[in-house]
């Protein structure tokens, strides 16, 4: 569609209002600013308020450094790790304030 075939609405209860990045968000994206080799491959929101991630990257060194980032932040983690197919370090995360 065009942009004048788009009807407004208010945007507020969408996944792209802005207090999606406060608390677990905001911690998880500044931690990710600090490791710049570690990428989000995946993001989403529990009922319960805690986020569910997955990390990536070719070491498992720099996602660590992102998940004490986030423990020194205050945040609750939980963590899995594997390897994709092509040796990448996953971990999969949930933050909780």
């Amino acid at each position: 569609k065009t942009a004048y075939e788009i009807p407004k609405r208010d945007w507020s209860s969408d996944v792209c209002s802005s207090d999606l990045f406060t608390g677990p968000t905001a911690g998880l994206f500044t931690a990710l600013q600090a490791t710049p080799n570690v990428s989000l491959t995946m993001l989403s929101r529990g009922p319960d308020g805690s986020y569910r991630a997955q990390l990536a990257s070719a070491n498992g060194g720099d996602i660590n450094t992102a998940l004490l980032a986030l423990q020194s932040a205050g945040f609750t983690i939980t963590a899995t790790s594997s390897n994709d197919s092509t040796g990448r370090v996953l971990a999969d995360i949930t933050v909780a304030p």
